[in-house]
C-alpha cells in the first residue's frame, strides 16, 4: 500500500482511491490489510506513517475470514503456523481485528461453497455492521469455490454469478465519489 501510494503520481492512480481485492486466501490477505493495518508492530517495523498501510476499499471474494467452526483450517494453519485453538491461531479471525477505522467492503459468496464456508463472510459483514464500517454484501445462492470473475476464461462461466465485478465497479464508483 505504501509503495503504491508514494508512486501515484507515476503510475496514474490517486492514493487517496487505492483499493485491494483478494479471492479466498488471498481474500483473507486483503482483510488482514483493510483490518490490522495498524497494528503497532506492523508499522513501526516498516517506520512508516500507519495511514499509508490502510487501503481506501477492499473487495473480499469468497474470503477466508473466520478462526472458529467455519474456518479453512488449511488457510489459518498457514498463515500462523499454528493449530486451531491457539492464540496464534485465533489471532487470524479477521473478525477480531475489526473495528471503526476499518476500510468500506465489497464482500460476495456462493451460499453452497464447499471449501470456504459462506458463514465466514456472514461473519464479516457482521463485525462491519457491529462497527458502522460501511459495506455491501451479495450471496449467490449457487457457484463453486474459485469461480473468479465467472468467466469462460477461468473455467467458470457463470453469467448470474458474474455481476458481483459490474457490482463491485459501481459500489467503488459511489465509495470514490467517481463520476466518467
Amino acid at each position: 500500500m505504501s509503495t503504491v501510494r508514494k508512486h501515484a503520481r507515476q503510475w496514474h492512480c490517486n492514493p487517496h482511491q487505492i483499493a485491494v481485492c483478494g479471492f479466498s486466501a488471498g481474500g483473507h490477505l486483503a482483510a488482514s490489510l483493510g483490518t490490522m493495518w495498524n497494528l503497532t508492530e506492523l508499522y513501526q517495523s516498516l517506520d512508516i506513517d500507519k495511514k499509508e498501510l490502510r487501503p481506501d476499499a477492499m473487495i473480499l471474494c469468497y474470503p477466508v475470514i473466520c478462526g472458529d467452526e467455519y474456518a479453512h483450517q488449511g488457510s489459518l494453519q498457514r498463515v500462523s503456523g499454528s493449530y486451531p485453538g491457539t492464540k496464534e491461531y485465533k489471532f487470524w479471525d479477521i473478525t477480531s481485528h475489526v473495528d471503526a477505522e476499518t476500510c468500506p467492503a465489497f464482500l460476495w459468496h456462493t451460499v453452497n461453497d464447499q471449501s470456504v464456508p459462506v458463514e465466514n463472510t456472514i461473519a464479516m459483514i457482521s463485525a462491519l455492521q457491529n462497527h458502522a464500517v460501511p459495506y455491501e454484501c451479495h450471496l449467490f445462492p449457487e457457484g463453486t469455490h474459485g469461480m473468479s470473475v465467472c468467466t469462460q476464461e477461468v473455467g467458470s462461466f457463470d453469467p448470474y454469478n458474474q455481476r458481483w465485478m459490474p457490482m463491485s465497479i459501481q459500489w467503488l464508483y459511489r465509495l470514490f465519489d467517481y463520476t466518467k
